[in-house]
This record gives C-alpha cells, sequence and structure tokens, in this order.
C-alpha cells in the first residue's frame, strides 16, 4: 500500500518538480534587465498623458490676466480660451513632474492642457509648451520652443484626443500662433534666423487636408487669420491683407499705405528709421506731401524721451538727404552737421564736406 502511494507521489508532482529544476537552468542562460532600464523614463515629445486627473471643481481653477493656477494637479502656466468662451488650453512651460524650475532648460517636459468648461479633455506632454490658442470645437494651435539653445521650434495642431495633426519644424525661434474660429487655417510667425527662409516669416496651414498653404515675409503677428470665400483674410493692428491661396497678396497698395500711417502714428523709433529710410530711397523726386510725411517722421523721432543718440544722428542725416532731394542746401547742411556732433561714424562726412565746398564757390 505505501508502495502505491509512492508511486502516485512521483506522477502528481513530478512534472512540477521537473518544471522548476528547468526553469532554474533556463534563468541562468537569461540576461538580467538593467536596472537602469527599470528605472521611470521621462516621456517622448507628443506622449499624451494616460494618467486620471482628479476630479475639478471650479474653486481649483484660479484665472489672473494671463496666467492660469489649478492647484490640485500642480497646473501653473499661460491660459487663452476659444472664441465661444467654451474651451480653455493651458501651458506649462517648466518639468512639472519634478515640480522645478521652468523657462530655458534641457530636459523636463512642459505640458498642454484642454478643457470643456471645467472638465478635463486631455494632457499632452511637449517639450517648452507655450502661446496655445483653441478653437470653438477644440482643436489646439501651440508652439514648442524646444529643449536647449539655438534657434528652433516646432508649431503643433492637435485634435479633441491630444493627438498631432500637424508638426512643422522650424530653423527659428517661434514668436505667436494662432487657429481660427472653425479650426480650417492654423498659422505661426517666427522672429529673425540665419536661416533666411524660417526667417520673419508667416506660415499658414490648412487643417483639413494637414498641409502647409504658403509661407509669406511677416513684420509682426497677425491679429487673426480666416479663409472667407476662398481668400485668407489677415487682420493685422493696421488694416486687413487678403490673400489668395497660393500666398500673393490682393491688396498690396492698400496694405502698404494702412501700414505707413500705422507706423508714423504708433511706430517705435527704429521702425520710423526705416520708414523714412525706404521713403527716401523710393525715388530721387519728392513730392511736397512726402516731404512733408518725411519730415514728420524724423521730427517724431528726435521728440522720444531717452532717444539715443545714434537715433538722433540718423534722423539728422535723413533730414539732411531730404534738404538735399528739395534743393536747401543751406539747411541739408545744419542737419549734416547735427548728425556728426551725435555719432563721428554716421556717415555724413563726405558728402558735408562737398556741400560746404559748393557753398564757398
Amino acid at each position: 500500500m505505501e508502495l502505491i502511494l509512492f508511486i502516485l507521489l512521483i506522477i502528481l508532482f513530478g512534472g512540477f518538480f521537473t518544471g522548476v529544476i528547468k526553469g532554474y537552468k533556463g534563468s541562468r542562460n537569461v540576461k538580467k534587465i538593467p536596472q537602469k532600464a527599470l528605472r521611470k523614463q521621462e516621456p517622448q515629445i507628443g506622449y499624451v498623458a494616460s494618467e486620471i486627473l482628479p476630479n475639478l471643481k471650479k474653486s481649483d481653477f484660479n484665472f489672473s490676466e494671463y496666467h492660469l493656477s489649478i492647484y490640485p494637479i500642480n497646473f501653473s502656466g499661460q491660459y487663452s480660451y476659444s472664441p465661444n468662451g467654451r474651451f480653455v488650453v493651458g501651458c506649462q512651460d517648466s518639468n512639472y513632474r519634478l515640480g522645478t524650475e521652468g523657462g530655458h532648460r534641457r530636459k523636463g517636459f512642459g505640458r498642454v492642457i484642454l478643457f470643456d468648461g471645467y472638465q478635463f479633455v486631455f494632457q499632452k506632454d511637449l517639450e517648452r509648451p507655450n502661446d496655445g490658442r483653441v478653437s470653438d470645437n477644440g482643436i489646439v494651435a501651440v508652439n514648442d520652443w524646444r529643449f536647449g539653445d539655438g534657434l528652433k521650434g516646432i508649431f503643433y495642431v492637435l485634435d479633441n484626443d491630444g493627438n498631432t495633426i500637424i508638426n512643422y519644424p522650424v530653423k527659428a525661434n517661434l514668436d505667436k500662433c494662432g487657429i481660427s474660429e472653425d479650426a480650417t487655417i492654423a498659422w505661426c510667425n517666427t522672429h529673425r534666423s540665419n536661416y533666411d527662409s524660417h526667417s520673419y516669416r508667416l506660415f499658414l496651414f490648412f487643417i483639413p487636408l494637414k498641409k502647409l498653404l504658403f509661407k509669406i515675409d511677416c513684420v509682426g503677428s497677425p491679429d487673426n487669420i480666416s479663409l472667407m470665400d476662398n481668400e485668407i483674410l489677415v487682420k493685422r493692428k493696421w488694416g486687413n491683407e487678403h490673400y489668395d491661396l497660393k500666398g500673393k497678396i490682393l491688396n498690396p497698395e492698400k496694405s502698404e499705405e494702412d501700414l505707413k500711417h500705422y507706423t508714423i502714428e504708433h511706430g517705435q523709433p527704429y521702425e520710423l528709421i526705416l520708414l523714412a529710410k525706404d521713403m527716401l530711397s523710393e525715388t530721387n523726386q519728392i513730392s511736397n506731401q512726402e516731404a512733408d510725411e518725411i519730415r514728420t517722421i524724423l521730427y517724431k523721432i528726435l521728440e522720444f524721451q531717452g532717444i539715443s543718440d545714434d537715433y538722433k544722428a540718423l534722423a539728422y542725416r535723413f533730414l539732411g538727404e531730404l534738404s538735399e532731394k528739395t534743393g536747401e542746401i543751406i539747411q541739408a547742411i545744419k542737419n549734416y552737421r547735427n548728425a556728426l556732433s551725435l555719432d563721428p561714424k554716421v556717415g555724413v562726412k563726405r558728402v558735408l564736406t562737398k556741400l560746404e565746398r559748393s557753398m564757398k564757390k
């Protein structure tokens, strides 16, 4: 009887012990997983956070003019409403997972977060998200300023789930971005860059086809861009510009005139200097009206509080050039002397000497 029980035990448990022995032998041939790989890795660009955020109440949201804080989720950053007021998009340009300092850095992802009212929609990790904008149906446009140094950035358009619709890298620092109310048009513009085709440019995208429509030279950020009757309407501080779908401006004269008058009225010294220079170089023959406009610009520069001597010298130089073109040689000499007294390198020594000699004849 005991022999029979012993045989049954071998049959029942023999396979188990054999498996254990085989498993032990096999485990000696398996490479160990490096401990480094077991550590929590930082998410990749464009990672859509899967964690469930806590239920938020209206009182959890603290809005100031430009800043949003949501304390239960440690959110702190820029925000923007959709035109209809339904959606809120926020950008946190800091290593929010570790709670460390934001701004320029080499690692530590920030996040874009979207709310429908006070209800969470999605959260997405990007390197350095900034200037987020959202359409009336919850499509998001956002600039990623990227980690590290150098002139670079990525413009993103994201759908309601945080998935990428458009991903457009540029070789320049990004300025602003936007999206139309109906999410058909999105855009971004750049600052100066050594890469000429990305320097001071406006990039315009057609979202339904996920494509770049065109890029054009850009002075300052647009206020708004929309698609109307197969034309692109670009609203600026100084007026509206109309473009066809290939980027050709349809009202160039009107747009140029609007920009000129806006600059004369609201421009900073460097903008006024550039405008005066352009107007002087357009033609050798200047009408009385054009001469009056240029004088107005240059006198306005001289009246700026705290203006540097460099700008004053340039203003007097251009006043001298204007006086020459209108035949006022004595006044031209006075202006050139004023320019030279403020900046010996302003570039008028030769012309001043020539005019002074001509007056002695």
